[in-house]
Order: structure tokens, then sequence, then C-alpha cells
């Protein structure tokens, strides 16, 4: 999760918190080439435990 939240920060020009340090461990693998931020939380969300919140340019990510 670390390496993708990276990756989101860098194309998507956002700021993500993680308001829950366990769902960092969460293993995530996925190919995206254009999809919005708004599409790539929902599949996250949909496939694991994890819950966001878009507020603007900062993505808050939690325990769902």
């Amino acid at each position: 999760m670390n390496e993708a939240i990276k990756i989101l920060e860098r194309w998507h020009g956002v700021e993500v918190e993680v308001k829950d340090p366990q769902r960092l461990n969460h293993k995530i693998t996925a190919n995206f080439e254009s999809e919005s931020i708004v599409r790539i939380m929902d599949l996250i969300r949909m496939t694991s435990f994890i819950d966001y919140k878009i507020e603007g340019k900062k993505v808050y990510l939690k325990k769902r």
C-alpha cells in the first residue's frame, strides 16, 4: 500500500493521509492508465477494508 500511495500522490497531485496505520499492511496489485482518483479509490474500497474521504487535494484513508 505504501508504494500505491506514493504513485497516487504523484500521478494525481494529492496528499494521502492514513488515519489507521494498519491499512498500510494491505497488499494491492493493479494496473491503471487514466482512471480518476475517485475511480481508483472506489476500486480499493470495494476490494479491501479501506474506506476513504477526499477533501480538495487531500485523501484520507481509514478502516472501514
